[in-house]
């Protein structure tokens, strides 16, 4: 779920993310890490993002900036899928300024998030005919 506040912060052009309780967003101790990953992804692929954790770790603000794209390189952790991070990659793309390529390694698939066949075979296509297929491989 965070992974989408992220990518809902970049598409609304006036909003920013601000939670009070980090164990709404995180309920799981474990989830901490990929929230991190998520925000490095964010981080990498944009200019001028801001995010600012408290010193107790109980309150997180999140103010994004430009999207310009580039080179992601990440071995993702196997408690998520790879297709749990290449959702909102795929989501910001289109909007960067840049190419954004993408290398994730880790689990292809898993009970709880969508496999990379299954982002593959669903959402590629209905990115090719949105783009055209100019940018999508």
């Amino acid at each position: 779920m965070f992974q989408f506040y992220i990518t809902n912060c970049y598409l609304d052009l006036h909003y920013g993310l601000k939670s009070n309780t980090i164990l709404f967003i995180l309920p799981v101790p474990k989830c901490e890490y990929i929230a991190l990953i998520c925000i490095n992804f964010s981080l990498q692929i944009t200019n001028g993002s801001r995010i600012e954790v408290s010193e107790t770790g109980t309150s997180l603000t999140f103010v994004p900036g430009l999207l310009v794209g580039g080179r992601v390189e990440q071995e993702c952790p196997p408690e998520r899928c790879v297709g749990y991070y290449l959702e909102p990659l795929l989501a910001l793309g289109p909007f960067c300024k840049a190419p954004l390529h993408a290398t994730l390694t880790g689990v292809t698939n898993n009970q709880a998030d969508p496999s990379v066949d299954l982002i593959r075979a669903s959402i590629l296509p209905v990115l090719k005919r949105f783009l055209l297929g100019k940018f999508v491989m």
